[in-house]
């Protein structure tokens, strides 16, 4: 993610925006979770949260499931690949708020298990880097 002699102002601005999050009195799973799903989109390989990992269709609520191959699918995509349905706003918000609306929505939340177990699969991610 941070090669010698390039800027890196926007992982420094990810670092920085984690460590105010640590100081408020939210959920730190979830505050792992959106470092390092940011972290591994700052270095490209995150997966999306927004389209599916094997055609590229819009994800929708209720009807998305964790391919094991390395991302989310849509309903259409996952027989016989899929292993869960996943949660999919729950991680959209996680990740995906800025900085303010993600401190009021996780004072609002409790997905501790959630977020620790998708934080988990995304450390597989870093295989990639």
């Amino acid at each position: 993610v941070l090669m010698n002699s390039h800027a890196s102002n926007d992982v420094l601005t990810l670092l920085w925006s984690c460590m105010l999050l640590l100081g408020e009195d939210i959920d730190s799973s979830a505050a792992e979770f959106r470092f390092t799903w940011r972290l591994l989109n700052l270095a490209g390989c995150a997966p999306s949260l927004q389209h599916c990992v094997l055609c590229g269709a819009r994800l929708i609520k209720g009807k998305s499931y964790w391919n094991n191959d390395g991302g989310i699918c849509c309903d259409n995509c996952s027989l016989g690949v899929a292993q869960e349905a996943v949660p999919l706003c729950d991680l959209q918000y996680a990740a995906l708020l800025s900085h303010e609306n993600f401190i009021k929505w996780s004072l609002k939340t409790e997905h501790k298990n959630l977020y620790k177990e998708y934080t988990g699969k995304l450390l597989n991610y870093f295989d990639m880097l």
